[in-house]
């Protein structure tokens, strides 16, 4: 008990200074993150748009493989799709048609990420061979490149050098 009869009571809450200071911390925080959320998140876009057309080029190499027939990936107003070769011949060449199935959806590229120096179509022949090609995937983050031209075949992505 204090002198004059009051008794003193103990602290059961949080001054509004104490929560104005917490919440100051924490949007500071918040704003330190977003930049590095963002980044990453670019970037897993780009990785993203490359795993899906090397999985496309490996895929119909694998089918050209087992069918015998050429298969062909297209490039085309920021998307890959897969086409076989149907049995009607051109003077430019055989006549690709549009794969049945989850396999001939278009895929897409995600918005702020493009193909540079990409060909048009790349070719899956039923050697294991394919055409030999050499193109970035590029976003706000960084790029990735795809070749063929390295080993007979075989698709590589590898970190694009030319970041700035």
């Amino acid at each position: 008990m204090i002198a004059g009869g009051v008794q003193e009571r103990p602290c059961l809450a949080f001054t509004l200074i104490e929560l104005l200071l917490v919440m100051i911390i924490m949007a500071v925080l918040a704003g330190f993150s977003v930049p590095l959320f963002s980044k990453s998140y670019a970037e897993r876009q780009v990785r993203q748009a490359a795993d899906d057309i090397v999985y496309l080029m490996r895929y119909a190499r694998v089918r050209a493989m087992t069918e015998q027939v050429v298969y062909q990936v297209a490039l085309k107003d920021g998307a890959a799709v897969l086409l076989k070769a149907s049995d009607e011949v051109t003077p430019q060449g055989p006549l690709f048609k549009n794969v049945s199935g989850a396999m001939g959806r278009l895929r897409a590229l995600p918005a702020g990420v493009m193909l540079l120096a990409a060909p048009l179509a790349v070719n899956c022949f039923p050697d294991g061979k394919i055409d030999p090609v050499h193109f970035s995937v590029r976003g706000r983050a960084g790029g990735l490149v795809i070749s063929t031209e390295e080993v007979l075949g075989h698709v590589a992505v590898w970190d694009d050098e030319n970041d700035t």
